[in-house]
């Protein structure tokens, strides 16, 4: 019984003891302004075991939105590599691998590049109504009418 108490303890002090990390940073674009409300998302790095999967695990993840100064931070990390996905509208979403080092936070600076994109024109048409309806009248649009 003692040593099963002691076992006991070990295998859940472990979990306890290990430290967890903090990834920071802050999202800005190619002239140095700073991105208010993007999103990030943090994906936990697994090892590939296709060729051409991505290496991204879609269970362990979580999410955040850059504050009005373009900062985030994704807290009580464990000791893993992650994929850190940002993404804004107007921007090209970026996708950066960071490995945590054992006993380093890490801050982190974003460029996201932005993406142009040239549209084509809008044309708007408009025609007013045969019968219209005002005030104490019915008025009988004479241009509307077209004789075959």
């Amino acid at each position: 019984m003692k040593y099963f108490f002691y076992l006991f303890i070990f295998l859940f002090s472990s979990e306890i003891i290990a430290q967890e990390f903090t990834i920071s940073g802050t999202v800005m674009d190619e002239q140095n302004n700073v991105i208010p409300y993007a999103n990030e998302v943090l994906h936990e790095s697994v090892i590939p075991t296709l060729e051409g999967s991505s290496g991204i695990s879609v269970k362990n993840r979580k999410g955040a939105v850059t504050d009005e100064n373009g900062n985030f931070e994704f807290t009580n990390l464990k000791e893993y590599g992650y994929f850190i996905a940002s993404s804004y509208i107007g921007y090209k979403s970026k996708k950066i691998f960071y490995p945590i080092q054992l006993l380093k936070d890490e801050y982190i600076k974003i460029v996201l590049v932005e993406d142009t994109q040239t549209l084509e024109e809008v044309t708007i048409n408009t025609t007013k109504p045969t019968l219209e309806k005002q005030v104490e009248r019915l008025v009988f649009n004479v241009a509307k009418v077209i004789n075959y």
